[in-house]
Formats: structure tokens, sequence, C-alpha cells
């Protein structure tokens, strides 16, 4: 580390000249001077303030993925159907479109829902008030429960189809003792169900309390309670069960839960059942199997989302306990009855794919965290403590600070790791697999009660700005390695900031999340027949009910079909947002086309004395009281282009166009083209050195300005040669936490000469001290 240091500190003495005298001004009075000072201070703790607040939103999506949305069932949020469901007195009884003669009669259609009209004498619609005529919530009149040789009637009974069939199978199973199960217990829709949803067995039981809030009360662990064999509850399993073993296909049962109203109140469901698709048959159970609802009563609107890659697993349960309210409507509104649906929602994920991701999205929070550190340590902290500490407000002491002016380092803290390729890498894994998180959170935006869910949906939808802003910069790279004169002429031209990229891609996936994305959960779960819309069983009426996709277990790599349907919109996003970035950066290229290319020099008023690694000025020559605008570079040498003697080992300006030291001197032009511009085709020290144009690839920055001038100096601001990984510390550069080797050692030919002529010496003399050691042996011998 030592010799690299003298290595760099020798090649910034080469790219640099003499320290010269600080030209005459005229004195700020200390007013201004404080009030500079102090907006300088105020910039920097806003960066500070930003910066803070990205970690805080880092931290609050790992733990949103971990606590909320982990492995561990939660049920953090509230959510309900949309609007009141509604049954009118005069509301008509659903009419099959199938005529039915005789229970168990063979009909295939396309779900089961009318197979409950053998077990009830109608069944009347909850509607939602839309134009749309359809309905998942149903009133059943007179419908007959219990064991097929004790059944009653009951007058009424609400049925949700919110339940799947693979469920409902397993938790008879559960009940039923190993030498009583039917051979469905033994097929893959029960034996493979927990590893289908990685869900607990142990049952739960639930009370809904008649208070203002959605407050649960869960029993503790109970003990499995198995059906006696001979008795009503086992016979109840069974008819359920043979239900189920005779329907085809699976993905077209429909099962509900419901309950027995008696009067308007709060209600849990107890009365559960499953309607055949192929025959005219149903089953309920609960009435004298009384713990099938501890097994039950948390797989409401259960689905499963599996991405399969390359034998990896991303699992994706969702799963609800279900709360009904039931009220009377007044006379003055008509009559009727209100049912509120109303659940909370439990999000579990699991998987090696799940594992990567909160392994990535934690070391990409502790790579911003230590390269916010490292900034902060090595180049603004030595900045900062001479504006607290009264005894550092000297230029003595600044000289062995680092070199550029506290308001040169605007946005130095902030900028992002996003040009080190393994950082871009893994954030494009990231937000690749944190996207199949944005349908849970649709449902959350959609049905939420707005009491944060809608916030962290949301925040994770909106999180897609960091892959346009990683495309559009390696687009531009791409640019650049092309034709890099070209490019950099553009850069001169027109640029587009982070903010507003930023803004673009919000604004799209805005607009995407406030119309076509916030159809996607149901459409997705159509698409993948995890729901049902069947609208031929019912004259006028569109029934949706949850249904068990049969192929999903015989999948072993995720269809194209699914990936596509499941990436497009992020895909829509992504390429409308390149293209009005690609817009606003050609518009603003043509607006500044009549006044030609800009410099991208950040001139100063005056010329301050340059201030090389290892110079040191005195207080007599530059005044205690002078402001710090006037500390010039330390350590930047490298990072600078002179117009003046001693020469450099880089390429110098061309003879006659030397730049001017001051705003007050144009710049003659020369053979048509200005200084400025025969300047700006030359690559800076720092470019040749790390082998980065970071003029030309600089397209997307927060200002015009990439450099500053001091005097006849030019420097790169501290921003962009961070952003592209290097770090300048104690006088020499190094490279930036979470980059890979972008400062190369540097070795000079005269000096390896010396080394190995050293080295060389070195050898003989310890050739002949072991000489004689070596012919004594030899002797001996």
């Amino acid at each position: 580390m030592g010799d690299r240091w003298k290595i760099s500190r020798r090649f910034a003495s080469l790219t640099s000249r003499p320290i010269h005298q600080a030209t005459e001004k005229k004195m700020p009075t200390g007013r201004a001077k404080r009030r500079h000072v102090a907006s300088q201070r105020l910039q920097l703790l806003l960066d500070v303030a930003l910066v803070l607040l990205f970690f805080v939103l880092d931290a609050r999506d790992l733990w949103f993925k971990l606590s909320w949305m982990g492995p561990r069932n939660s049920f953090s949020f509230a959510t309900s159907e949309p609007g009141h469901l509604v049954l009118r007195p005069s509301a008509d009884p659903l009419e099959s479109a199938t005529a039915f003669s005789y229970s168990g009669q063979a009909a295939q259609r396309a779900s089961g829902w009318s197979s409950f009209l053998e077990k009830c004498e109608s069944l009347s619609p909850f509607s939602d008030g839309g134009e749309d005529a359809t309905f998942q919530h149903v009133l059943g009149k007179n419908c007959m429960i219990g064991a097929p040789n004790s059944a009653v009637p009951v007058p009424e009974l609400v049925l949700s189809s919110s339940v799947r069939v693979d469920s409902m199978a397993w938790s008879a199973c559960k009940l039923l003792y190993h030498h009583r199960k039917p051979p469905i217990c033994h097929s893959p829709i029960v034996t493979q169900f927990s590893e289908r949803y990685n869900m607990r067995e142990a049952p739960s039981a639930m009370s809904y309390p008649p208070s203002a809030d959605l407050t649960f009360v869960e029993s503790r662990p109970q003990e499995r309670v198995s059906a006696t064999p001979g008795s009503d509850a086992e016979m109840e399993l069974v008819e359920l069960l043979s239900v189920i073993s005779k329907s085809s296909p699976l993905s077209a049962v429909v099962c509900v839960e419901g309950f027995i109203p008696n009067g308007s109140g709060r209600y849990a469901s107890s009365i559960f059942g499953c309607g055949s698709p192929s025959y005219y048959r149903s089953a309920f159970v609960g009435r004298d199997a009384t713990f099938f609802s501890s097994f039950q009563q948390d797989k409401a609107w259960l689905t499963s989302d599996v991405l399969h890659v390359m034998g990896m697993r991303f699992l994706m349960r969702e799963n609800r306990r279900s709360l009904f309210t039931l009220r009377a409507l007044g006379s003055d509104s008509g009559g009727g009855r209100v049912l509120e649906h109303a659940s909370l929602l439990n999000f579990s994920t699991s998987g090696s794919l799940y594992t990567i991701l909160i392994l990535v999205d934690a070391a990409l929070l502790l790579l911003n965290v230590c390269s916010a550190v490292e900034i902060g340590r090595c180049m603004l902290w030595p900045l900062w403590k001479p504006l607290i500490v009264t005894e550092y407000q000297t230029w003595s002491a600044h000289a062995r600070k680092m070199g550029f002016v506290l308001g040169d380092y605007a946005r130095a803290f902030r900028v992002t790791l996003f040009r080190s390729t393994p950082v871009a890498l893994l954030t494009l894994v990231s937000r690749l697999l944190s996207w199949l998180l944005v349908f849970p959170s649709l449902i959350l935006w959609t049905d939420g009660h707005f009491g944060g869910e809608d916030v962290h949906a949301l925040l994770t939808v909106l999180r897609v700005w960091v892959i346009v802003t990683i495309c559009v910069r390696n687009g531009w790279n791409m640019v650049v390695a092309l034709d890099e004169k070209r490019a950099l002429a553009v850069v001169r031209r027109t640029y587009i900031s982070t903010l507003e990229v930023a803004a673009i891609s919000l604004t799209v996936a805005s607009c995407f999340l406030s119309t076509s994305l916030s159809n996607m959960s149901r459409e997705k779960s159509l698409h993948e027949r995890q729901l049902v819309a069947d609208s031929t069983s019912f004259v006028g009426f569109t029934a949706f009910a949850n249904t068990f996709p049969a192929q999903q277990d015989s999948l072993q790599n995720t269809p194209m079909a699914t990936l596509a349907f499941l990436y497009s919109p992020l895909l829509a996003i992504v390429g409308w947002s390149i293209v009005l970035v690609a817009v606003l950066a050609a518009v603003r290229f043509l607006v500044g086309i009549p006044s030609g290319p800009r410099s991208l020099i950040q001139r100063t008023s005056a010329a301050g004395p340059l201030i090389q690694p290892g110079a040191t000025v005195s207080s007599s020559d530059v005044s205690a009281t002078d402001d710090i605008d006037h500390m010039s570079n330390l350590s930047a040498g490298i990072l600078m282009r002179s117009s003046s003697p001693p020469p450099s080992p880089t390429r110098g300006v061309p003879a006659g166009n030397a730049i001017p030291t001051s705003t007050a001197q144009p710049m003659a032009p020369t053979g048509g083209r200005s200084d400025t511009e025969s300047f700006h085709d030359e690559r800076l020290p720092v470019e040749d050195i790390v082998d980065i144009p970071i003029r030309a690839q600089s397209l997307v920055r927060d200002s015009w300005a990439v450099m500053k001038m001091v005097g006849s100096q030019v420097l790169l601001l501290p921003p962009y040669y961070l952003e592209h990984g290097i770090v300048l510390a104690s006088g020499s550069m190094k490279t930036r936490c979470g980059f890979l080797d972008v400062v190369q050692p540097i070795v000079l030919a005269k000096e390896h000469e010396q080394r190995k002529e050293g080295g060389e010496r070195e050898q003989k003399a310890t050739d002949r001290s072991i000489g004689p050691i070596e012919n004594d042996q030899r002797s001996l011998r």
C-alpha cells in the first residue's frame, strides 16, 4: 500500500504545475462568508439526510420481505371485498342452465356451482352493485346439512366460494384414522399439500368478537381429534371425500365456506362444502364434524404461486381468515340484507430463490452503507472538521486535508453504486425477483383497508425506477463504446438527471398501477386456472370461485407463457420509461442546437493557489481568514489537465489554445473550433489511467458541469469520479467500495529498472554470503 501511495504521488506531481501565488481579489465580508459556509454545511447535511432516508427505505423493504412476507404466518394485512354485498328481497334466485332430474346425474359443466342446488332449494346471489352480473357469495334457502342418514334442513345458509378443493380433502383426511382413509387420502392432491404451500399442519380456532376493529382470538395449539369410526362426523367426511374423488376435473370443483345466520351480527366460517362439476352432487361438512373448521378457517382464498428456475423455487402463498358481518337494511333503503366479507390476509414466501433475494438485498444494503462510510471518512470528514474546530481554520491545515471546496462535494455523498458491474447485476436480480411481490402488493392496493398497506404496495411497485436507470446508463455506455467522440459531443449538448429518470419511471409505473396492473392479480389467477369464471352454469350470471390447478404439481420449470405474463408489465414499464427518457434528452439536445455545444467546465471567478499532494502553504502566503472557497485540490492532480508547463505524460492542450483562468477572459477560436471544444476531445489523465471515458458516459448526471476550472487547471468534480469507482484518500487513488479493480497499481519504467537493479545487487550479495557454506557442504559430502 505504501508503494502504491508513493507511485500515485509521483504521478500526481507529473500531472500538475508548480504552486503559484494567489491572485488578488476583493475579500468578501465576514457575514457573506458565514452565510456561504452555512449554506455549504446545510447542503452536506441535506445530502446526509437523503442518504439516511434511502437506507431507511432499503431497510423497510428488507423488513417487509422478511417479517410481513416471509415464511412465518403473520396475517398482517386487513382486507375486504370491494363494496358491500347486498341481497334485495325482490332479487330472483339463480336459475340453472342445466336441467337436473335426480341426485348424482352425470352432467359436465364449467364448474360445480350449480351442484349446490342438490342440497338447497334455491341460491340467491349477493350483488356488489356493479354493472356486471357476477357473484361469489350466495344465500341458500332450506339447505340440507349433516351426514347422509341424519341430515337436517336449515332455513338459510350463507356461502362464499373462497375455499380450494385440495385444502378440503387434506383437512378431511387429517380427521380420519389411517386405516379408515379412502384412496384419495393417499393421492398427491393430499400427500403433497404441505410441500405445495409450505403450510403448518397444526389446527387453530378463531373467534370474531363484537368490536369495531378486526380482532381475532386464536386458541392455543390443539391436539388433533380424529372422527370416531362409524360416527356421523366420519360419515360427513367420507361423503365429502367421495364427492371430490368422483369429480373431474379437480380444477372445476367449487368448494365453499359459510355460516348459518341468526340475525344481524358477526360470524366466522363453520360450514364447508364442495360441489362436483361432472355430477349433480354436493356435500356439506361441519354440523357433526365440528373440528373441521379448526383446520380450514385460515385457508380462505388459498393460492400458491411458484417460480421454477434451474431447479430453484420461489414459492409465494396467500391465505386468509374470513370474517363475515351480516346486517339488515332499513325499510327506507328498500329492505334486504348487507354482507361484509372482511379477512386477515397472510403472505408467506419461501424457497431457495427467496433466500437468494434476501441475501442479495442484505448485501446491497451493506455495500451502500460501507460506501457511504468510506466517502464520509475519506473525503467529507476532512473538509467538515475544519468548519467545526477552530485550530483548523488556517491554510496550512487545509493543505494537509482533501482538495476541493465543500461546495464541490454536492451530491458526492449520495452517489450510487449502479455503475459497478457486480452491484448492477445484484440489483437487477433483486428487482426481478422482487417483481413477484408486486402481485400481492396489488391485492393490498385494491382490497386493503388503507392502514399502511397501500404505502407498502406503492413503494414495492415504484422501485422499478432503479432498473430504468441501470438500463439507460448501460445502453448509453454501448453508444460510447461505438464512438466515444460523438458520444462526448452529445453529452456536451444534452443530459438527463437521475431525478428526471426516477420521475419518469414513477409516473409510468403509477399509470400502469392505476390501469392495467390493478386487474393483473385476477387475470393472473384466471390464466393459471387458480380462479374459475363460470358464465354457463346460471342464466345471466357469471360465478367466480377459488380453484385448484391440478397441473401445478407436475411442473418442473415455469412455462415461458407464464413468465411472459408475469414480466410483460415490467418490460412495458421499463420500455416506455426508456423511450420517454430518450425523448426528453432528444428535446433538450434539439433546443440546445442553436447555442452550440456547451462546456462541461464549472468556472470559478478567480484562480486560487493549486495545492498538490505533499505541498504546504504557510499562513503568511494565504490569509487565515480566507474562505474555504479558495481551497484547491490536494490529491487530485491525476484528475486534472493543465495548460501550462511542465509537460504531462498525458495529452496536452494544443499550443495557442491556453484555457483562460477567469470567466472574464474570452476563449478565442482556433481553426474554426474553440479551445474548449479541442480540449473536450481529449481524455483526462484519470480517464486514461482507469481506461474509462468518464465524461462521455455521463449522459445521466445531476448537473451540466462535470469539471471545475481552478486557475488554468481543470479538475473532475468528485461526484463523477466517485460514480465510476474512484476514491481519493491520503493523496492517492483507490477503488471505491462495491467496485472491482477500477484503480490498478502503476509502476513507472524508471522505478521498475531501479527495483530490478537493486534486486540483482541484493541477489549477488546473498550468493556471496552463502557461497562458502555451500562449498563446505560439498566438501563434507
